[in-house]
């Protein structure tokens, strides 16, 4: 077997020269030369970078979005929060009667006016129980005429009764009396030998019968307490009919409420919000006023005089929030306009939900087309905390704070310290140090990095 040869490469230093040419040494170049190069080529780069940032400041300064011009106009502070349009005030309509429907004028979305006829019921069984309470009244009321009638005439019986009787013990004592005396003078006369036993005898039996006839009517008078304890019976007849009669009339003013009910009308102007499933002429209702709900409930009237929105604003935001202040409302339906509001509530126990709390801050609608507002409508609330008419402002972002310092920079690049106002977020009231339309540069925002303090 045949081994392969290897070559070995020839070292450049070993090969041979050419014949009759002799090999130079190189020569080297100065160290300082590549300094210099170095030193042109790190300036030239400075310089390029240089000439780039200041003519991309220029340009900046020239940009419009990040020059502002100081304006004078109607600044607010305000706090905005989600909305949703609520009811005024919701009625269930209920049907305190039981019965088929007879009449149903009125359908979902109606308008209705205060004691304009929602539904009518059968009224046929309520009107009969009305009519057996009215006879019933008829005749307690009879019985009561009969009861006073029998007390009159008790009464004019026992005054009769009692001025005969009276007038008769009255007589019969008088001759009693007289009797007696005639009888005392025949007995004087018979002891006196100057009269008859028998004038004495008989003026003593005729004395003696005026005073028995005298007795007779001292009981005849004795006896009418019997008759006047019946006349105050009479008189209870008469309080146990009166009794009977109210009872009745009571009874009857029941009757005639519960045919009332089968008329059912509108409390208040509104529109008709819900409809029960089913209701229509014929329908059987149940009553069911045993139950707490108080009757079946038919229908909802809303009640839109008042347009109420309901805001939830953060507790942070809640400080400034006051009664009566102005607001606006804005709901997607109408994107391209607002309408006029007020602050009318202020809850006072707050709502936390996933650790945010939030209290709940009721406004009332006060603009003229506030029915183009309908219930559970959403959108934007604004309240205005604060405002300021025809007042100089400028953008929130051209003011820089330092060293307990207020400033901003007009167009070329001057500080010029200012004093500010009232707070509007985007901008701000500017008291002084600035004129209308001067022209200043907004401020880029600038996140905070280890070598610029994060509160410059």
């Amino acid at each position: 077997m045949i081994s392969p040869t290897i070559q070995q490469p020839l070292d450049p230093i070993s090969l041979p020269t050419e014949p009759g040419k002799t090999k130079r040494p190189t020569k080297k170049k100065p160290r300082w030369i590549w300094w210099v190069v170095g030193i042109v080529v790190v300036g030239l780069g400075l310089s390029l970078w240089g000439w780039h940032y200041h003519a991309a400041a220029a340009l900046a300064a020239q940009t419009p979005a990040e020059v502002a011009t100081v304006t004078r106009t109607t600044l607010e502070k305000t706090v905005e929060s989600a909305g949703k349009v609520l009811s005024f005030r919701d009625t269930d309509i209920k049907c305190r009667a039981s019965g088929p429907v007879a009449e149903l004028p009125v359908h979902l979305s109606d308008a209705v006016k205060e004691g304009q006829l929602l539904c009518k019921l059968d009224p046929a069984d309520e009107q009969l129980a009305v009519d057996v309470a009215k006879q019933s009244v008829a005749q307690s009321t009879a019985k009561l005429e009969q009861a006073k009638l029998a007390y009159e005439q008790a009464k004019l019986n026992l005054e009769t009764t009692r001025s005969k009787v009276q007038s008769a013990l009255v007589s019969a004592k008088v001759k009693a009396e007289h009797l007696r005396s005639k009888a005392d003078r025949q007995k004087q006369l018979k002891d006196q030998q100057l009269g008859s036993e028998e004038d004495y005898e008989t003026a003593e039996t005729e004395a003696a019968t005026a005073e028995s006839d005298a007795s007779a009517a001292q009981a005849a008078v004795n006896e009418l307490k019997q008759q006047e304890l019946q006349l105050e019976s009479k008189k209870l007849d008469i309080v146990t009919a009166e009794s009977a009669l109210k009872s009745d009339t009571i009874n009857l003013h029941t009757q005639e409420r519960q045919l009332g009910y089968t008329t059912v009308v509108s409390p208040w102007d509104g529109v008709i919000s819900s409809v029960t499933s089913n209701l229509g002429v014929g329908y059987i209702i149940q009553a069911g006023t045993g139950g707490v709900s108080g009757g079946t409930t038919i229908m909802t009237v809303t009640d839109r005089s008042h347009v109420i929105v309901s805001a939830s604003v953060d507790q942070s935001d809640l400080r400034g929030v006051a009664l009566g202040q102005p607001a606006r409302v804005e709901v997607d339906s109408y994107p391209e306009r607002s309408f006029a509001a007020q602050v009318i509530m202020i809850a006072q126990v707050g709502q936390n939900v996933s650790n945010v709390v939030t209290f709940e801050v009721r406004v009332e609608v006060t603009d003229k087309d506030k029915n183009l507002l309908h219930p559970q409508m959403t959108g934007t609330v604004t309240i205005i905390e604060a405002q300021r008419k025809n007042v100089l402002v400028v953008p929130t972002a051209a003011v820089e704070h330092r060293a307990n310092q207020t400033f901003v920079h007009l167009v070329g690049g001057k500080e010029q310290p200012v004093t500010l106002g009232l707070d509007g977020g985007e901008n701000v009231e500017v008291l002084s140090g600035l004129n209308e339309g001067d022209k200043v540069t907004l401020q880029a925002l600038e996140l905070p990095t280890r070598w610029k303090s994060s509160d410059r």
